[in-house]
């Protein structure tokens, strides 16, 4: 979906890459698509361990991030009403704080580094407004997003949220 197509154009650009999935071998399949110089590593955005694994992965295989695009998403086809708890705590461990564990992973050493930047969170247009316990993840990412940026005006490192709509993803088969 979203994430093999940013891996793709990135290699496209000539970037190095770090294709982090919980399914190693899509993972896999997408670094070896890419044909640039690309690892692969398993990872749990939900877990700040397995985040900060991937961090040092990245920075030993390649000295330096530029680039964080926190892209991981889940999504749950229930109302408030019909949502039991384990919806909201898998929707919101993979959606904020997989976003939240990949900014405290990475940034610290982005900004150590002291070269330019750029973070991207992956929102949806749904944080505008739509019903669900999705739409919330996402408005809380892109609250996240402008605090972010916000805090690191000036700074080196830049940070945007990306706002897709319908595409055509895993997410739904996630489910």
């Amino acid at each position: 979906g979203i994430g093999r197509a940013l891996v793709l154009e990135f290699a496209a650009a000539g970037m190095r890459t770090v294709v982090a999935d919980i399914e190693l071998e899509k993972a896999t399949e997408v670094a070896a698509e890419a044909g640039t110089d690309s690892i692969a590593v398993e990872v749990d955005v939900s877990d700040h361990a397995s985040m900060t694994a991937l961090a040092d992965s990245a920075y030993e295989r390649f000295g330096a991030v530029h680039v964080l695009c926190n892209n991981a998403g889940v999504l749950v086809f229930k109302g408030f009403a019909d949502a039991i708890i384990e919806d909201w705590q898998w929707l919101y461990g993979v959606n904020v704080m997989g976003t939240i564990n990949g900014v405290t992973a990475f940034l610290p050493r982005m900004q150590a580094n002291g070269e330019p930047g750029h973070i991207v969170n992956t929102s949806s247009i749904a944080a505008l407004g739509a019903t669900g316990i999705y739409g919330t993840s996402k408005a809380a990412i892109l609250s996240l997003t402008d605090a972010l940026a916000d805090e690191l005006a000036g700074s080196p490192i830049g940070v945007s949220a990306l706002l897709p709509g319908m595409v055509k993803s895993q997410i739904v088969a996630a489910e």
